[in-house]
């Protein structure tokens, strides 16, 4: 007789012939309380010979092995999850004789694989099967996933000799397990899988794996009373201690305590463990004491995007404790754009000791055009433990000053994050990031890391005309901090920026390396004076410019593989203990400018001659190629309003066309044709010109068939006359208008006809 085992639990059902219902109501067969679950939410029966199970209308569905189902055959070994509950549909060969618990061999789980695809809910894939085929297309694939930079058939994952392995099946962009490059690997439970933009998670069922089944006992009533307030008494006393310590309204996170263990993607030494925790089980755990922490990723990721609500400000916390965290540990928050990366933020961060659960907090200002943001917890460098538990983040009304810095001017939109960076948009897209520098420490052939920007907190003032950021960096060696000032200037032909660093000791062979990012092409590097370097870099689809001017530096390397520039500056404090070093970033070149006056004369002398689709050429040319420039923002408008007058145009040709249509006259087309000849010149050169050379073909196209119309009745009144005379007797008369007939013809085919016709009449004729 077939069993139904409870997940996580030692309840088992008996399925007999007769149909069971499952759900939150008392009167179900098996009352499950689980707020997911509806009052009646499923059955399970018996047709013939198989057992099936069918979904009643339930508002959050009943899944097999993570499929969702209206109704579906059981075997053994199913997963039927209802809610948050999960049964296995198992098989009792034979009856238990006896009250006492018999063991059942232990269901063999099968791994599942979760998958997180971009703009798309999350979902698992119950692996049961020897073989699954990975990618675009669904009709080839046994697991097909929407992604574009997915290949059609990107990868395999195979069962061998009980050992799960994927396979890059030769894909345009790869197979990642673990962050790292493989074309086959054996998958481990929890292994990271990256497919084009998709993360994948391979992770066995978590399920007992020892189940007993029970036979109902005759016990008292008493007995059976006092057991039941006491486990009332019991789960009351859990579920306070669960919401006196986890539960926090609004939280937008739903798994916040890690007890599901499918919501937050772990790398590195970070790992979900069930040992020391604040509330449930489960907490985030993370040690190491190996050199190589410093330089490695060790961070959990909640792996759904927090989507942003205009207007809105966000509230973040969590409870960490830890020992001897020789580094930083905290909060990253990512920022986005749709699914473009903006740049990252911190929290707070922590070293040191803390062995209490203490909570850091902090409140989020969304950045411009930021649409969504990713939370991750991190550590860097050697902890004895560190623990993670209850993170929060919840969503307020009221609003804060923005932290960062923002400026418009040469064309683009600066803006500098909490962290020190900068950031280039123009309009609302983000081009590249810049100022992210380490602090190195030269002890013999070695250098060890000793600080990064990014572990830094930047507050900004403005001072007369220049913009101050000041701030700390933390020393991942020490309980030490760096001070940092950065003063921003800005002027009509650039910003400059002078980066002023204390904290450093002397004689400490010390180091800033300044990272500068290269998303696109590198142009040229070139001396500018005997004193600096500067680097012209081109944005994509565009030949706009951007030059960034720096100090000559000790050391220079680029690595266009990894799109990055290194500049290393050997840190030589003054006599207050300070480092200096500065960079200049410039958008609008002479070149540029003399080619901007050149276009500018051109485009007015079209738009006052009223040749609107050469000035739109020229205006659309400006924007392409000098967007950074002022006047390419009024070079757009005028592109932008020529584009509505085109469509204007267009429509009002169309309108007319149609008129023409309607009465269909010759006076009517040629109207037409005559001010669709003056649009097609007015706008010549624009490529969207040819759908008025369409509508222009159709009206001639229309005035061609009324010609030959009326040459084609002119031809039947005649032929009708010629016949009438032919027919009275007057073959005279009847030749010479066949002969009038011949003489005008348009139709070459009627030749012989009338040929035949005019011979007839002649040898008929009296001489």
């Amino acid at each position: 007789m077939p069993k139904l085992v409870q997940e996580g639990k030692d309840s088992v059902y008996s399925v007999e012939n007769k149909c069971i219902t499952i759900g939150r109501f008392q009167d179900c067969d098996i009352v499950i309380h689980d707020n997911l679950a509806s009052k009646r939410h499923c059955e399970i029966g018996k047709e013939n010979t198989e057992y099936y199970v069918k979904d009643l209308n339930s508002f959050n569905g009943t899944y097999v092995n993570e499929k969702r189902i209206t109704s579906a055959s059981l075997k053994w070994g199913d997963r039927i999850k209802i809610g948050k509950t999960t049964f296995i549909f198992a098989e009792s060969k034979e009856e238990i004789p006896t009250p006492q618990a018999q063991e059942i061999s232990p269901i063999q789980p099968s791994p599942a694989l979760i998958i997180k695809a971009p703009k798309q809910k999350t979902r698992s894939v119950l692996l049961h099967e020897e073989k699954y085929s990975i990618g675009r297309k669904e009709i080839s694939n046994d697991i097909c996933i929407k992604d574009s930079q997915i290949s059609s058939q990107h990868a395999q994952i195979i069962k061998k000799d009980n050992e799960w392995w994927i396979f890059d099946l030769k894909s345009k962009n790869g197979v990642f397990v673990n962050q790292q490059a493989t074309e086959s690997c054996m998958l481990k439970d929890g292994d990271s899988i990256r497919v084009g933009d998709t993360i994948c998670l391979f992770q066995y069922n978590l399920q007992k794996k020892n189940t007993f089944l029970k036979k109902r006992l005759c016990v008292p009533i008493s007995f059976v009373l006092s057991v039941v307030v006491l486990i009332f008494l019991g789960q009351s006393f859990f579920k306070y201690k669960q919401t006196h310590l986890a539960f926090l309204p609004g939280n937008l996170l739903e798994d916040f305590s890690f007890e599901g263990g499918l919501s937050w993607e772990c790398r590195g030494g970070m790992q979900i463990t069930e040992s020391t925790a604040r509330s449930g089980k489960f907490s985030l755990f993370y040690t190491s004491q190996s050199e190589s922490s410093y330089h490695e990723s060790h961070e959990s990721q909640y792996v759904d995007p927090i989507e942003l609500s205009y207007g809105k400000t966000y509230s973040v916390s969590a409870w960490i404790k830890y020992q001897k965290l020789i580094g930083v540990a905290g909060i990253r928050i990512v920022w986005f754009y749709k699914q473009e990366k903006l740049f990252e933020e911190y929290s707070p961060l922590l070293t040191g000791n803390n062995e209490k659960w203490s909570k850091i907090e902090f409140l989020l200002s969304p950045p411009p055009y930021a649409t969504a943001f990713q939370l991750v917890l991190f550590a860097v460098g050697k902890a004895e433990n560190l623990y993670f538990d209850d993170i929060y983040v919840k969503e307020n009304d009221s609003s804060m000053d923005d932290p960062r810095l923002s400026l418009q001017n040469l064309g683009i939109n600066l803006v500098m994050d909490t962290k020190g960076i900068f950031h280039i948009y123009s309009q609302i897209k983000h081009l590249l990031s810049f100022g992210k520098f380490y602090i190195w420490e030269q002890q013999q052939e070695e250098k060890k890391w000793i600080s990064s920007q990014e572990f830094s907190y930047f507050k900004v003032r403005k001072q007369e005309q220049d913009w101050i950021a000041q701030g700390t960096m933390q020393n991942l060696r020490g309980e030490s901090i760096f001070l940092i000032k950065i003063v921003c200037k800005e002027s009509k032909e650039n910003f400059s920026f002078t980066y002023t660093l204390k904290g450093i000791q002397k004689n400490s062979n010390s180091l800033v390396e300044y990272i500068f990012s290269l998303p696109y092409d590198f142009v040229d590097k070139e001396n500018e004076s005997a004193a600096s370097h500067r680097i012209i870099l081109t944005t994509p689809g565009t030949k706009n410019k951007i030059g960034f001017f720096y100090q000559n530096p000790m050391e220079y390397r680029i690595n266009k593989d990894s799109q990055y520039i290194r500049f290393c500056y050997p840190v030589a404090p003054d006599e207050n203990n300070e480092y200096t070093f500065s960079m200049k970033v410039k958008t609008n070149f002479k070149e540029d400018i003399g080619q901007l006056e050149e276009w500018k004369k051109v485009a007015q002398k079209h738009y006052q001659e009223k040749q609107w689709g050469k000035a739109s050429i020229v205006y659309e040319s400006i924007v392409e190629h000098l967007v950074f420039h002022p006047f390419a923002m009024i070079a757009k408008q005028r592109w932008e309003s020529l584009k509505e007058l085109f469509q204007k145009d267009l429509y009002d040709l169309t309108s007319l066309l149609q008129h023409s249509l309607f009465f269909h006259n010759e006076i009517a087309y040629d109207d037409f044709i005559q001010k669709c000849k003056e649009g097609i010149k007015k706008w010549e050169g624009l490529s969207a010109a040819v759908e008025l050379e369409k509508l222009l073909l159709q009206a001639q196209s229309q005035k061609e068939a009324i010609r030959k119309s009326k040459i084609e009745k002119s031809y039947l009144y005649f032929l009708h006359l010629a016949e009438n005379f032919h027919s009275l007797d007057k073959k005279h008369l009847a030749y010479f208008v066949y002969e009038d007939i011949l003489e005008n013809l348009q139709d070459k085919t009627k030749e012989p006809f009338l040929l035949e016709k005019i011979q007839f009449l002649k040898t008929k004729s009296p001489k």
